[in-house]
Order: structure tokens, then C-alpha cells, then sequence
């Protein structure tokens, strides 16, 4: 039995479905990820005993080889680093004077793997060995920086030296010497602060800021946040957070910075600033997209299948993800396979699948596969409806009186089609689809946004729309008035309207059909019903947009009867498989009956009489 997904009973029941089993994940992961220590310890020394109490008051997770030498001793270390927790064994040998670190062991980590692999590679642990417990211990001093897994070694170096120091006091009884980590933010910081500051110009700042940084962001980000940090926001990330691995301010400013600034940007702006500007791998793609110079158009079809791969990968994941509590676990993003040519499981397949599509699609990965791009943009959309919603509260609506709806004088019902064009494309598959309905039967009323009474929206039935984006996601001003109206609080209510949308856009641009994406949110909130879905097309339009059209006509058909006596062309042939518009590109082929002169010998003009079959 096939499952049509496209069904909204059906897909609410998968989204219902997704849900339940993820909290479920989410629950069961918490309860059984209680540390227990001891398997750990016995796993790597089989010797270790659980310190007593006698011995070890302040310290429960201290192991001694046996009850009678209390001149060795493993300390338990706890801390979080980039990706997520870890726990350390600190192997400490007593001296006369003080005590020296003899071996430290991963015991269990949830960090992502390939920061792990660099400390390793780096030789990052073998720095603290014969180093005395009241050592200073501080990261780029005392310890050597790595650099691509700076936060993460960071964290290590921070919570070895707070339980070794920790241990001092308390178990050898010894006076502190060593001096604490000041806190104090360094020109890492301040690179970061310099990127958000310069997207902050580039969307608000004059044109002549603006044009130069747009230019230089890249590179930058490129080189800093992907390379030199190498801290690009993944699925484990935002998974992270949600189970409560987030790190401290003091210790890793870098990581609040960026994604404190990712989420202040969506909740105080309502803007997606990490996707367009500071994402690393968009800029590796955007290079190839230069290289190459080719732009594959992706189907509509191929798009609605993308976002529902994304949704099933990212649930996949974060099942994962939350019955392990390990954030890198089901992170398949490839970016540290690209940043740090390090990687684990379908990393290794996923990069090279996206560095290909993104030479021949421009942003490939972005459109097709990414779960953080779809996140943020969610969340971008969930917090403009917030938005809305507040206003309705604290502002009184009175335009929820509805006026009946005015049917056309014949008494056949009618769908309105409005365009907003900035170069004449919209407008010219506007006129498409309204000559599509009226060809087949359908009696549909063409407008211009700008010559549209927006008043009469509150008695529209059937809608659709045709729109272009312009600049940074701003509506075309024929669109300003009708954009401006359904978000303001005179908006009405529209739960008897049935819409369309068709977006016209340029996917080199940040807020891709921004406008499209605009009309379609607002008109759900209103309580219209989206029967058609919205495809956003890109600059190799004509294909996509015929195939929107021919579903919109196969659409509104079920909605609204079809009257032969309205028919004045029939340009739009339902029988044929693909339902296509014929227009200058997609000619229709006809069949000349009758080409005779009508002009005398001697005329100087030249008209003819023609007779063209429209049979088929």
C-alpha cells in the first residue's frame, strides 16, 4: 500500500510520530546516562579501589590502587568540551614536596572525534606528564594552544587544573601557589566580535561599507571560524545545547560568541545571520559555484523530497543523538572532514557528494541536506509568527467581521491570481497562469499587487500568488502595499481562502524567494489553507514554474467547477502526461489549413488570410 505523505492528516501524523519518539529518546537517554565510574576505572586499571571516605572526605572520585597505598591515586576529571562531555583518569604519583602527574586517560568522552584525534596527534596530553599538581596549568602558557581544536583542549586544560588543585587542598593539604586563569578575552574573541559586527554592516550599513565587506567576509570566515577555530555549527551542536552541554563564558567565549550570536540574530532580529554569512562551507561552495560557473536548476519535485530527506536524517540523528547523550555520534555534516580532513562513518561519503553537487548546483548542500540551515530558518519563522501573534494580543482586531463573498455576475465562482514582479519574469508567468485557468475552463481574475484593492482580500476564496524577492529579501514595490497589509493589524482573518504561492528568486542571494516564504507564513497565520505547494524557483525558472502551473490548474479543478463557456483558449492541454503551458519556449505544434493572399498584384503591403487547427 503506497503512503501519500503529501497528505496533511498524514504528514501531521508523522510529525506527531517524530516527536513522541524523540522526547522518548530524549528520556530514556538522560536516565540511563548516569556516570558510573568504576567500570571505567576498572576497564583501563583493574587494580583501583574506590578511595574511602577516611581517606578521601572531599573527593569521592579519587581510586587508589589498594587501602594501604595512598601514595598513588587516580583522580577523576569532569568537563565539557566543544562538542560535549568528557571524563578524564589523572594518574598521580606522591613526592616528598608535592605530587606529579604520571599519566592521564581518556576514560569516556562525548567530544566530537576529530578534536579529540588532533589533541592526540598533537601530543596535547603527554604536556602534563611529570607536571607537579600545583602547576599553574594554564592554557597557552603552561600548556601548548592547539590550534583547529582550541576550545576543546581548552576544556581539558581547565578542568584537569581545577581538580588536580582541587586535590592539593584538600587531599595533600598544601598551600596554594599557583596562580588562577584570569579571565580575559584575547584577539580570538575579538575576531569573532569583528565578524558579526561586519554582517551587522552589511545588512543595515550604508552600500559603499556594505559592497567591500561582502567581498572580504568570506575569505574571512573561511580562514577564522572554518579553518583556524574550526567551529562550524552542526546538528550536535544545537542537539548539545538542548541537553544542557553548554560550556562556560569564561572558558570558551569563542563558542558563546558564535552561537550566542547565531540565536540573538534569529530572536531580536528574526534574521538567519549564521547560514548567509558565517558558515564556512557555504563559502566553499559559493568558490566552486564561481569555478565551475554552471547553475543546474533543481526540480520543485526534487525540492519538497530534499526537505523531507532532511527531516528524516535529522531525526535519525538526533534519536541518536539523544539515547547516546554524545552530540558528535550523529552529527553527519562534513565539516570537519573539511576543515580538519578528519572525519568518522558516511562523513567520508557525505563530503565528497557535497563538494560535486556544489560545482554543479549552487549551494547544494544548503538546499538539499543540511539540518542547521533548516533549523534556523524554522526558527527564523516560528519567531516571526511569535512576533505576530503578541501584536494580535495587545492590539484589538477589528477586522475579523467577515463581508460575504462577492461571486462574478454569471454566478461561476472565481480565483484571483496576483503578481509582483521587479524584472517582468513574474509577471509573465502570472499571465501564464491565469491564461492556463482560463484555457481550462476556469474563470480566474489577473492583477497586479500594485493595482490590487487590498480590502477585497477578506472576500477572496481561491488565491494565487506569483512573486519575485528583491535585494535582501524585500518585497518588490508592487508587493509593498499587499505585504505591508497582511502584516499589519488590520489584516483580516482568511480561514475560507485556499492559496498558492510561486516564488521567483536568485539562490546566490542570502534570503533566497524571501517574499514567497513571506506571503505563504503570513496566509497560514491568517487561517488560509495552503492547497497547492509552494515552490521557489531559481533563475532557471521556466521549467519549475510549468510545473507549479500544471498542478495549480490540476488543483483548483477539485476546488472550483469548470465551465466550458468560459474557456477561451485552450493553451493548456490536461490530457498530455507532463500537463505543460505551452508558451514561446514550449510551442504548440499546429496544423496551417488555409494560407491565402488577400492583397492585389500591385500592393505593397503583403496580407494573408491564415487558418490554423487547434485540434489536440
Amino acid at each position: 500500500m503506497r503512503v501519500n505523505v503529501s497528505n496533511p492528516y498524514v504528514a501531521k501524523l508523522f510529525e506527531l510520530f517524530a516527536w513522541v519518539t524523540l522526547i522518548l529518546a530524549f528520556v530514556i537517554g538522560y536516565v540511563a546516562d548516569s556516570p558510573d565510574y568504576l567500570p571505567l576505572v576498572k576497564k583501563q586499571y583493574p587494580g583501583y579501589q574506590w578511595g574511602s571516605a577516611d581517606v578521601y572526605p572531599d573527593l569521592p572520585i579519587v581510586f587508589v590502587p589498594s587501602p594501604d597505598n595512598i601514595n598513588e591515586a587516580l583522580v577523576i576529571v569532569e568537563g565539557t568540551g566543544y562538542g560535549g562531555p568528557f571524563i578524564l583518569g589523572v594518574r598521580a604519583i606522591r613526592t616528598d614536596e608535592s605530587a606529579r602527574i604520571q599519566e592521564v586517560v581518556i576514560l569516556s568522552h562525548k567530544e566530537t572525534p576529530s578534536y579529540i584525534q588532533k589533541m592526540i596527534r598533537k601530543n596535547f596530553f603527554y604536556q602534563f606528564i611529570n607536571k607537579p599538581l600545583t602547576n599553574d596549568f594554564l592554557y597557552g602558557q603552561d600548556v601548548d594552544a592547539v590550534s583547529g581544536a582550541t576550545i576543546s583542549a581548552q576544556g581539558f586544560t581547565s578542568a584537569t587544573a581545577q581538580a588536580l588543585h582541587k586535590g592539593a587542598i584538600e587531599h595533600l593539604k598544601l598551600e596554594k601557589t599557583w596562580k588562577d586563569k584570569e579571565y580575559e578575552w584575547g584577539s580570538d574573541e575579538f575576531l569573532m566580535l569583528g565578524l558579526f559586527a561586519a554582517v551587522l554592516l552589511i545588512v543595515y550599513g550604508p552600500k559603499k561599507i556594505a559592497k567591500p565587506l561582502k567581498v572580504v567576509l568570506p575569505f574571512a570566515t573561511l580562514a577564522f571560524v572554518g579553518f583556524y577555530v574550526n567551529a562550524s555549527i552542526s546538528l550536535g551542536t544545537l542537539a548539545g545545547i538542548v541537553m544542557g552541554y553548554v560550556p562556560g563564558f569564561s572558558q570558551y567565549p569563542i563558542w558563546w560568541i558564535l552561537v550566542g550570536g547565531t540565536i540573538a540574530g534569529i530572536v531580536l532580529l528574526g534574521k538567519n545571520f549564521y547560514c548567509g554569512y558565517m558558515c564556512p562551507f557555504d563559502v566553499v561552495q559559493g568558490l566552486l559555484q564561481k569555478i565551475s560557473g554552471i547553475k543546474l536548476a533543481i526540480k520543485p519535485g526534487l525540492m519538497k523530497s530534499a526537505r523531507r530527506v532532511i527531516l528524516t536524517m535529522s531525526w535519525l540523528a538526533l534519536l541518536l543523538i539523544f539515547l547516546s547523550r554524545h552530540p558528535a555520534l550523529g552529527s553527519y555534516e562534513p565539516f570537519s572532514m573539511m576543515f580538519s580532513l578528519e572525519g568518522m562513518g558516511i562523513q567520508w561519503y557525505i563530503l565528497p557528494i557535497s563538494l560535486l553537487g556544489a560545482f554543479l548546483v549552487p549551494q547544494f548542500w544548503c538546499r538539499l541536506f543540511c539540518p542547521v540551515g533548516l533549523t534556523l530558518s524554522e526558527a527564523v519563522r516560528l519567531r516571526r509568527s511569535a512576533v505576530d501573534r503578541v501584536k494580535v494580543v495587545f492590539t484589538s482586531d477589528k477586522t475579523n467581521l467577515r463581508v460575504p463573498v462577492i461571486q462574478s455576475r454569471q454566478g461561476v465562482e472565481t480565483l484571483t491570481v496576483l503578481y509582483a514582479s521587479q524584472t517582468g519574469n513574474s509577471r509573465q508567468v502570472a499571465h501564464r497562469l491565469g491564461a492556463a485557468m482560463t484555457g481550462n475552463g476556469l474563470s480566474a481574475n489577473l492583477y497586479s499587487m500594485a493595482d490590487y484593492p487590498v480590502k477585497k482580500l477578506a472576500d477572496e476564496r481561491h488565491l494565487l500568488i506569483v512573486t519575485s524577492t528583491y535585494g535582501e529579501g524585500q518585497p518588490p514595490e508592487d508587493a509593498e502595499m499587499l505585504h505591508r497589509y497582511i502584516h499589519s493589524e488590520q489584516a483580516p482573518r482568511l480561514s475560507d481562502l485556499k492559496y498558492g504561492v510561486l516564488g521567483l528568486g536568485d539562490s546566490s542571494y542570502l534570503y533566497f524567494c524571501e517574499t514567497a516564504l513571506d506571503f505563504d507564513t503570513r496566509l497560514q497565520e491568517l487561517g488560509a489553507r495552503r492547497i497547492i505547494e509552494r515552490v521557489d524557483c531559481d533563475t532557471d525558472y521556466e521549467d519549475a514554474a510549468e510545473d507549479w502551473i500544471g498542478e495549480a490548474v490540476d488543483t483548483m479543478q477539485d476546488y472550483i467547477e469548470a465551465h466550458c463557456s468560459s474557456a477561451i483558449l485552450p493553451i493548456f492541454d490536461v490530457d498530455t502526461e507532463d500537463g505543460r503551458v505551452f508558451h514561446k519556449h514550449n510551442p504548440f505544434s499546429a496544423k496551417l489549413l488555409i494560407n491565402r493572399n488577400l492583397t492585389g498584384e500591385d500592393s505593397v503591403k503583403d496580407i494573408h488570410h491564415l487558418a490554423i487547427s487547434l485540434e489536440g
